[in-house]
């Protein structure tokens, strides 16, 4: 297929960068998404195997086959193009543009999934990082782990530069509330609970609180997505929520504490900044960029990931018996302070742009419906929740099996005992009908026998 002629050159546009993310949202996604409000010039390119999906501003998405240099000049050239992951699907993508636009590569590292895999993969993430003109990570606990992943593969230092991620004033909560269960929970979780974010240390931690201390789990737990008790009278799941309406839900439940249980270490975490938004304090494990962050910003403190969960759990009582800290060290940066810094660095760059990527020079290449390729990873996900809801159910069916045959039994011998009683009954009243009898006859006797 023939490369489609470049847009036009506009200085208007001359600072737009492409945002190259994978489709699987969460922190990635939210990053991007807050970017984009300040630069609406940008675009973002959603990259799975097999398909790319271009988004403009007004949530207008093209959905493309996976395009080789020669049609990847269709999307124009940008002043950067910014990767938000080194998985294969993105470094893939970014190669292809590269090769077409020639723009200097950005790489934002949210995770430390760079360190994970084969040690081919390993290699490729890592030349990946060093094609990069400009690299960045939200805290100072994952470009340690930059560096240390770096020195053991022998690969000279990089310069990874902290951004932390902005935060934005909480909006108006929306017009529908879930309703809450009675009674007060003084303590509540936020965010998904899986196996990696600590559910078991915060299940441990929970049978070992006083048995007048409940936890609200504000979101959901791995095999448990609708509301309900997790643990009976101990630890009630909420559910799904959307974070503008963190606030009303931590006051209608009445926390007065929010905790972060021990799991991966974070790196960076957007929850603990939806907590602190909303005004509440937070008792988080001293690892990643958890403990970072509050020893950096205050609202909270911090204890050993490795204490027991019964000295965890006696702390936390301890804890709700104080005021709570008041904040001791400086605001977090807000979005536009993260867009702003980010702007120096971009600012780095005198690469001759395009127009941003036009509808009419994309239709050619456009695909009339998304690949199955670009939902797999949220697919698979859903199917583990699917997997885990079954086998609770086979357990609740289970269960109710038992039950119901001990209640057959017990039916059983509550017949067997009725009829018992029956039978006493009826023995009781022949008996009473003999007694008239009896006596009759015993007075006969005395006046026989002169007794």
């Amino acid at each position: 297929m023939p490369a489609a002629s470049a847009p036009p050159t506009d200085p208007t546009h001359s600072d737009w960068v492409l945002h190259l993310v994978p489709p699987n949202g969460g922190g990635v996604d939210r990053f991007v998404r807050e970017l984009w409000r300040h630069r609406p010039q940008d675009r973002v390119l959603h990259v799975s195997n097999g398909q790319w999906v271009l988004e403009a501003p007004g949530h207008h998405f093209t959905a493309l086959s996976a395009l080789g240099p020669q049609d990847a000049s269709a999307l124009g050239r940008p002043a950067w193009l910014h990767a938000h992951a080194a998985s294969p699907t993105v470094r893939a993508a970014a190669q292809a543009l590269m090769a077409s636009t020639r723009s200097p590569l950005a790489l934002t590292l949210h995770d430390i999934t760079f360190t994970e895999g084969q040690a081919d993969e390993q290699r490729a993430q890592l030349d990946f990082m060093r094609r990069a003109t400009l690299l960045t990570a939200p805290s100072d606990y994952l470009r340690q782990v930059v560096a240390r992943h770096l020195d053991a593969h022998g690969v000279e230092p990089l310069d990874c530069i902290l951004l932390p991620n902005g935060v934005a004033p909480v909006e108006a909560p929306s017009a529908t509330a879930a309703p809450l269960p009675a009674g007060v929970f003084d303590i509540a979780v936020v965010g998904a609970m899986g196996p990696h974010k600590g559910l078991q240390h915060l299940l441990d931690v929970c049978a070992a609180l006083p048995p007048h201390r409940r936890v609200v789990l504000i979101g959901y737990a791995d095999g448990q997505l609708a509301q309900g008790w997790k643990v009976p009278e101990r630890l009630w799941v909420h559910g799904p929520f959307e974070p503008v309406d963190l606030p009303g839900l931590l006051r209608g439940h009445g926390v007065r504490l929010v905790l972060f249980p021990a799991g991966q270490p974070e790196s960076f975490c957007y929850a603990l900044s939806d907590v602190w938004l909303a005004g509440w304090p937070v008792l988080v494990p001293d690892q990643g960029a958890l403990g970072e962050r509050v020893r950096r910003h205050g609202r909270g403190e911090v204890y050993d990931p490795a204490l027991p969960p019964a000295e965890l759990a006696q702390r936390i009582d301890q804890t709700l018996q104080r005021p709570p800290p008041a904040p001791s060290g400086p605001p977090e940066p807000s979005v536009a302070d993260m867009v702003a810094r980010l702007e120096t660095h971009y600012r780095m760059t005198h690469t001759p742009t395009t127009l941003p990527p036009q509808d009419a020079e994309l239709q050619h290449l456009a695909q009339t419906h998304l690949d199955s390729h670009f939902f797999r990873l949220e697919l698979l996900r859903l199917q583990g929740d699917l997997d885990a809801a079954r086998r609770e159910a086979a357990a609740m069916r289970q269960e109710l099996d038992t039950l119901a045959r001990d209640h057959d039994a017990r039916g059983q011998w509550i017949h067997k005992l009725e009829g018992d009683i029956a039978e006493l009954q009826q023995a009781l009243q022949a008996a009473n009908a003999k007694h008239p009898l009896l006596r009759a006859a015993h007075r006969r006797w005395k006046a026989l026998t002169g007794r």
